[in-house]
């Protein structure tokens, strides 16, 4: 299962030279073989990070066998856990008709309070904005998620109102999805062919730091949205708390599958450059604490894995170290582990 790579020492964004800043990486979290690099970009303006070598395209998805991705919705509850999934799901369902009026018709005035027990817990809270992906209640808009892998957001936002497609180069993933019913294409945007000016909305919710091509693809994504449609992208933030302590060892770096890793300004200049104008960029929390456990975990263990919890110790230092990041967002919004960038298409 030898992944071929090609040589890439300059920056996919800017075309300065790299310097190597990690190498002799391997693959923590998944156990492809192989022995991995970094390489930071030179222009100080810049700062992006990037894979060298890469992956060859036609080899990329072999990095992708064992991929979170592959895993099954949950479907059912144990009677357990019902109750407490019954007030966690009525404190998320008046979070989010209270914030972006999902919902709000069917709700009493006690549903919509209860929502306000989300903003006790600013980790709870990152994680409810991520899952309707920073989106507004817009009935019946029609929501493109690109790197949708099963299904698991769009059926989400299709519970909300949205009428969702999803489209994932990974045959596993989109058989998975499929089999729940979801409207779900394999390929990439640029192998797709989807009617123009269509969606309201575009996601790529931990996309672009996997894709070979991210400016095409964002042309590409331009050209499918309507006018005054939105783009909204997640992606690891290497300006982040989490890539500051833990460096070689943190999570988010993820070789092989991880090709480019962005800093806030390239990313929103390559937004820039595919005709979009950007109208929010920030950073979040979201998944802050599970970052700073798997990334511990990779320094003392030398591996983790993403589908099982890490030890409660571990887990419990690293809630202690999301709380500290969210404090220090006050101060340096751009430190979290995630950067949010929303766009759109005038």
């Amino acid at each position: 299962m030898n992944i071929r790579v090609l040589a890439c020492g300059t920056c996919y964004f800017c075309g300065k030279s790299g310097r190597t800043l990690y190498e002799g990486l391997q693959d923590r979290l998944f156990g492809v073989p192989g022995d991995w690099s970094f390489r930071r970009c030179t222009n100080d303006r810049c700062g992006m990070l990037w894979l060298d070598p890469i992956p060859r395209l036609e080899d990329i998805g072999l990095a992708y066998r064992a991929y979170y991705t592959h895993q099954e919705i949950e479907a059912n509850v144990s009677s357990s856990r019902q109750l407490t999934r019954r007030i966690i799901n009525l404190v998320k369902a008046g979070y989010l008709s209270r914030k972006y009026g999902y919902l709000s018709r069917s709700f009493s005035a006690f549903q919509e309070w209860a929502g306000l027990f989300a903003y006790l817990n600013p980790l709870r809270r990152a994680d409810l904005d991520a899952a309707v992906t920073y989106l507004e209640h817009r009935e019946m808009g029609r929501l493109l998620d690109v790197g949708c892998g099963n299904g698991e957001a769009l059926r989400t936002m299709s519970n909300l109102g949205w009428d969702v497609q999803g489209l994932d180069p990974d045959p596993e993933a989109v058989q998975r999805g499929q089999a729940l019913g979801l409207r779900i294409r394999q390929g990439s945007l640029r192998e797709c062919v989807y009617a123009p000016n269509q969606f309201d909305a575009v996601t790529l919710t931990h996309v672009i730091e996997h894709l070979h091509d991210p400016l095409s693809d964002l042309q590409e994504a331009h050209g499918l949205l309507k006018k005054g449609g939105l783009l909204v992208i997640t992606t690891p933030n290497i300006g982040s708390l989490g890539h500051r302590l833990f460096r070689r060892n943190w999570v988010h770096l993820d070789p092989p599958r991880h090709l480019h890793i962005f800093a806030s300004r390239p990313l929103a200049a390559m937004v820039d450059r595919a005709g979009f104008r950007v109208i929010k960029l920030f950073s979040t929390v979201r998944w802050a604490a599970y970052a700073f456990a798997h990334s511990m975990q990779i320094y003392w263990r030398g591996g983790s894995s993403l589908g099982v919890t890490p030890p409660q110790p571990l887990f419990a230092l690293g809630w202690s170290l999301a709380f500290f990041e969210w404090s220090m967002l006050t101060f340096r919004p751009l430190l979290g582990e995630e950067i949010v960038l929303i766009a759109q298409k005038d």
